[in-house]
């Protein structure tokens, strides 16, 4: 083995169904394991029941160096497998990559740091620890060194609840929450520069390994299907996997593939009527396999931290939706109503027709909105998570969805000279949902699959995204108006054809057809 061979040790894979690849990069990029500074850091029993912590035995200044992680580059698609096998342990370091240690003895005898909602360590790069402010302490009285997990990332899934006891606990820790503004500011300089060029898009870093990943190549064989054209594929819920709180025909299996292949997916649905954790167990109960609740991206969690901003604003939000969607949602807060109940309100947040008298709410809604219109020339802001105006029913048959209040409102409020009313869409067609899919899948490669135009194609595209639409669900009322620009890439009558080859992008078309029930095979 050559001198460079071992400096640059190469990347090498196993079969794809294997638990990991291999990646290896130079010890002073990434050392072998995480190490703590001496005669500054000791492992001892927690603040946190049942668990071992790491605390200082003697002060440290605001900016030195604690520790440094280290340990073996485990890709995020496959990161759910690792830590089924070696334990809830891993730092994520790149959108692609987590850095984890080689087993779980290395963590009883190296130690881990806890998590806090008000931390006292926070990371100068991707892998250093550092102080945050000057802490106090002595062999005779340690403090505990705390990190927030909203800056190393949660593999798996994430955490569900915290405990921590700190006077600003969130109560709930979520994979998200370095997308929180208060965060944001408050840990400034102190996120792994992969999350702080996405706080602040253009910032660099002098980080050595995060530019070894940036440019980390990747070994790829020659793709046989339309799945090895893409990095993740993204599905639709209602339509193409499930209708209603039943799988559709063949939707299992297909998940159960992608699964085995360790292809990345997510389910990406407009669906709001509550949490993604609510949604997981809604699909998982419905037989669909989906790993863990990171795979869901929802419309209501992506509108979840724009409402907190206007409920941190002062702002009186109203929801369309039951109480229990937004509760699970948002949480409770003294600005946020239900819309039958709320005499005003500055913002109007579009979730779920579900669960309540949505004809009393739209009532109640078009009452406000012309009261107000009529005493200052404005009406509230509408923010919708979910943006269908009509989906299928369980037999069928076409019904409305929950934005049929926007058309509503424009036809009620004409009379009145009301001005074309617009909408902050966060769930397809809105790019918000789409941003946020490629923030979780670290590329842009992306194949979004849906049963609608207006939604799930025209969103795809917009956000420069490839799409296929398949002709179930919505379709199968009828056939569907495309534009030109929102043509879907595919066309497909069922999932099994982003396995069997019929799709291949060589052989797809500009599609500037209409017909729907078309599939584009070799």
């Amino acid at each position: 083995m050559t001198n460079d061979t071992q400096q640059r040790r190469r990347i090498y894979s196993e079969h794809t169904a294997s638990l990991y690849f291999r990646v290896q990069l130079p010890e002073e990029i990434l050392p072998p394991a995480r190490k703590w500074a001496p005669g500054v850091v000791k492992m001892q029993r927690s603040i946190v029941p049942a668990r071992h912590g790491l605390f200082a035995i003697r002060s440290v200044r605001k900016g030195e160096i604690i520790g440094r992680f280290g340990g073996r580059l485990v890709p995020a698609d496959s990161i759910e497998a690792y830590v089924a096998k070696v334990g809830k342990f891993g730092h994520q370091v790149h959108p692609r990559w987590y850095v984890c240690p080689e087993n779980a003895d290395e963590i009883s005898r190296i130690g881990a740091i806890n998590h806090s909602c008000e931390p006292n360590v926070g990371l100068s790069d991707a892998l250093t620890l550092v102080a945050m402010q000057h802490i106090v302490a002595s062999k005779e009285a340690p403090v505990e060194l705390l990190i927030d997990y909203a800056m190393t990332g949660s593999p798996a899934g994430g955490f569900s609840g915290c405990k921590c006891g700190a006077p600003l606990c969130r109560g709930k820790i979520t994979r998200d929450d370095w997308r929180i503004r208060a965060l944001q500011e408050a840990y400034h300089g102190y996120f792994p520069p992969f999350k702080a060029r996405a706080v602040q898009p253009g910032t660099e870093s002098a980080c050595a390994l995060t530019a070894a990943l940036d440019s980390l190549p990747t070994l790829e064989r020659p793709p046989q299907t339309l799945v090895d054209c893409y990095d993740a594929i993204l599905f639709d819920a209602m339509g193409v996997l499930i209708s209603e709180n039943e799988a559709l025909p063949g939707a299992a299996d297909i998940l159960a593939r992608l699964n085995m292949s360790g292809q990345p997916y997510y389910i990406v649905t407009n669906i709001s009527s509550g949490s993604d954790e609510t949604i997981f167990a809604r699909l998982r109960g419905a037989g669909l396999p989906i790993p863990a609740v990171d795979r869901i991206v929802s419309a209501g969690g992506v509108a979840r931290h724009r409402v907190l901003e206007e409920l941190a604003a002062g702002r009186l939000v109203s929801y369309v939706g039951s109480a229990h969607a937004a509760h699970d949602i948002f949480g409770k807060h003294p600005n946020l109503h239900c819309t039958d109940t709320a005499e005003t309100f500055d913002t109007l947040v579009v979730l779920d027709d579900e669960g309540f008298d949505f004809k009393r709410a739209a009532d109640h809604i078009l009452s406000t909105f012309q009261r107000r219109l009529i005493e200052t020339g404005e009406m509230p802001r509408i923010i919708a998570a979910n943006a269908d105006i009509i989906y299928p029913s369980k037999n069928g048959s076409l019904v409305f969805g929950p934005s049929i209040i926007g058309p509503m409102l424009q036809a009620g409020l004409a009379p009145f000279g009301a001005p074309p009313i617009s909408v902050e869409f966060m769930g397809k067609p809105g790019r918000a949902i789409f941003e946020e899919c490629i923030a979780r899948a670290g590329t842009d490669r992306l194949l979004m699959v849906g049963d609608q135009v207006d939604t799930d194609i025209n969103g795809a595209k917009a956000a420069g995204l490839d799409a296929l639409l398949v002709t179930t669900g919505l379709n199968n009322c009828g056939e569907l108006r495309q534009d030109e620009n929102g043509a879907p890439d595919y066309v497909a009558k069922n999932l099994d054809q982003i396995f069997d080859g019929s799709l291949f992008p060589h052989l797809r078309s500009a599609m500037h057809s209409s017909t729907t029930d078309q599939v584009w095979a070799a």
